[in-house]
């Protein structure tokens, strides 16, 4: 009975073993994606936040127009396994922030991981009660949204057509610093630059 109960306990052992071989690939190949995920994670995550700062337009170097001021609200927060971001620009008149002139925009945007990509995140589908998922339709009006992780700089871009069929490719490069952001914003149109912006945002508590 003791040398029976010592083969079956060798037996389980060896089959343990060689399960163990068999899954350890599979094992290690899942810690991988795990630990890349939380990585991936965390430098999301660094941006997550609100941010308020400044931001003026770049004037051509043969312009002498005046930088236009505007004041900027970000937050940016977790949306699913992506972002949503959401900022407000108060457009200052003649510098001044209390004006019967200045106006307020607020823009909010929500993107999810691109399938297959790393640090590619897609603009999260418009869900209509009627007919479901709609995605955006770039010839019909719609403007087109993707963004892009590269380390500390999270860029968002925006493609549209006017109705004349140009395209116009807005870029907004928001930078991690000790601060909080560095912003960047440039519109081509066909092309050609027509508008830069610049400024920082500092992060706050909510």
């Amino acid at each position: 009975m003791a040398t029976s109960r010592t083969r079956r306990t060798g037996d389980a052992a060896r089959c343990g073993r060689a399960a163990l071989g068999v899954l350890a690939p599979v094992l290690l190949i899942a810690l991988a994606i795990s630990g890349g995920a939380r990585a991936s994670d965390s430098v999301l995550g660094a941006f997550h936040g609100t941010f308020v700062g400044t931001a003026a337009t770049v004037p051509a170097t043969d312009s002498a127009a005046k930088p236009r001021l505007r004041d900027i609200d970000i937050v940016i927060e977790p949306y699913k396994t992506g972002f949503r971001i959401t900022w407000i620009t108060v457009f200052r008149v003649d510098g001044k922030r209390v004006d019967p002139g200045v106006r307020r925009r607020t823009t909010v945007q929500t993107f999810l991981p691109q399938d297959g990509a790393t640090g590619i995140y897609r603009q999260a589908a418009e869900i209509d009660m009627f007919r479901g998922r709609r995605d955006p339709d770039l010839l019909a009006g719609d403007t087109v949204r993707w963004a892009r992780l590269d380390g500390r700089t999270l860029s968002v871009y925006s493609l549209g057509l006017d109705d004349r069929g140009r395209y116009q490719l807005q870029t907004y490069h928001r930078r991690l610093t000790s601060l909080g952001l560095d912003l960047e914003f440039t519109r081509l149109r066909d092309g050609v630059v027509d508008l830069r912006i610049a400024g920082e945002a500092a992060r706050v508590r909510d």
